[in-house]
């Protein structure tokens, strides 16, 4: 007989677990935005022709660039963070 019978779950009995939930939220995630989507696109002729309407308007400039700047700094921190890293390490004793 096996020494783990009548010990209880064990990590890697109970790992599987976040991964279904994780998947499970994903595909309730993805049916919910789908769906807002949809509606968007491929709602009644009403729908769509408000939808052109409220894109045509502009954004002032300000805004754009203020739009571009956090952008680029996202993809700046999400791809090489190691500048970050060092200027926190430095900060924090």
């Amino acid at each position: 007989m096996s020494a783990t019978v009548g010990k209880g779950p064990t990590l890697q009995t109970w790992g599987i677990a976040p991964v279904i939930l994780l998947v499970l939220n994903t595909v309730i995630g993805a049916y919910y935005y789908l769906r807002v989507i949809m509606t968007m696109f491929l709602g009644p002729d009403e729908m769509r022709v408000g939808a052109i309407r409220h894109a045509a308007h502009r954004l002032p400039a300000a805004a754009v660039l203020v739009v571009l700047a956090q952008a680029a700094l996202l993809l700046w921190i999400g791809t090489a963070p190691q500048f970050f890293v060092r200027m926190i390490r430095t900060v924090l004793p």
